[in-house]
């Protein structure tokens, strides 16, 4: 059985922002009550089982950890996408990684009632010495690698449009060597995330596509959805493959009560995510799935880890 991951990055305003251009007292977080009601019917219509990688400190507030366990509850694997969401994660001591992994595994298990064994690092910015503290922690597999060809223009451009940023937060994408990764699922090395090895730990890159590397996701897609027949067909035939979404995907921002909770102006990067009406990304959402519920079944990474450590996946 072909299997394809879909994740969804559970970025609330205040994890993205953190007050950035805030223009009243506090988040209402009512996109996560919007966004997860929206991605569990849509999951449900096309019998998805999926990945949501949250940020644990939206969990530690009551009406969010409801829809925490809602998620849990309807089947899907609830992961980490840290405590706090430090777009700088790979800039960390090692002290603070440690603290973001092991604070927000507790709390997204308290609340879920799950084991969560995976992790995705904010804006994919993971770091070598990363891999010994996961490991320790008990966490069984990474999905924040992203090997595409695109890496030096990414992180340059990111670079620049969080120009009135701190520093850390101007950098993604972990270290450059990422971008020449292994691009299916694979056993890291012991010491470095990005080299294939005999560590037991999965990494699940971030789906590009066969030989161009480009990337194969929904910001990518909805910002150039001609790519997408084109960039299918290169990866169709593999037995794995990981399909990331974002909250945000699935959230109509053009409610008035968002109106001062998006930044204004620039100097920070915007999702074009959150541009985009509703109506305009389902359209695109519903002809991806459609497309790969015709050679896949979608499974959440956890089972894959299961499968990948017991051999049952060989041909990648």
């Amino acid at each position: 059985m072909k299997v394809c991951s879909a994740t969804v990055d559970v970025d609330s305003l205040n994890s993205n922002f953190k007050g950035f251009g805030l223009r009243k007292n506090k988040y209402s977080y009512r996109e996560l009550e919007y966004g997860i009601g929206n991605i569990l019917a849509f999951f449900a219509r096309h019998d998805v089982r999926g990945t949501f990688f949250v940020v644990a400190r939206d969990g530690e507030i009551e009406k969010n950890a409801g829809l925490i366990k809602k998620i849990a509850d309807a089947g899907h694997e609830i992961a980490s996408h840290s405590y706090s969401h430090p777009q700088g994660f790979r800039l960390l001591s090692p002290e603070r990684k440690k603290f973001e992994l092991k604070k927000s595994k507790e709390i997204l298990e308290a609340v879920s009632g799950q084991e969560v064994i995976g992790f995705r690092s904010p804006g994919w910015n993971i770091s070598d010495e990363s891999l010994p503290i996961l490991r320790g922690l008990g966490y069984r597999y990474d999905s924040s690698v992203f090997p595409t060809s695109l890496t030096p223009i990414l992180k340059l451009l990111h670079f620049r449009q969080m120009r009135k940023r701190a520093r850390p937060t101007r950098t993604t994408l972990g270290h450059l060597y990422y971008a020449f990764a292994p691009s299916y699922p694979y056993h890291p090395d012991e010491q470095r995330i990005g080299k294939k090895g005999k560590a037991d730990f999965v990494e699940f890159p971030v789906q590009v596509t066969g030989l161009l590397r480009l990337p194969f996701y929904a910001t990518f897609h909805l910002a150039y959805p001609g790519f997408i027949n084109r960039g299918y067909k290169t990866i169709r035939r593999r037995e794995i493959i990981n399909y990331q979404m974002h909250l945000s995907d699935f959230v109509d921002y053009d409610r008035a009560v968002f109106e001062e909770e998006l930044p204004k102006g620039s100097g920070t990067y915007v999702p074009l995510s959150l541009k985009t009406k509703l109506s305009e990304k389902m359209r695109l959402w519903k002809k991806i799935f459609v497309m790969i519920s015709q050679d896949y079944t979608f499974r959440p990474l956890k089972y894959c880890t299961e499968q990948f450590l017991s051999t049952r996946f060989r041909k990648l």
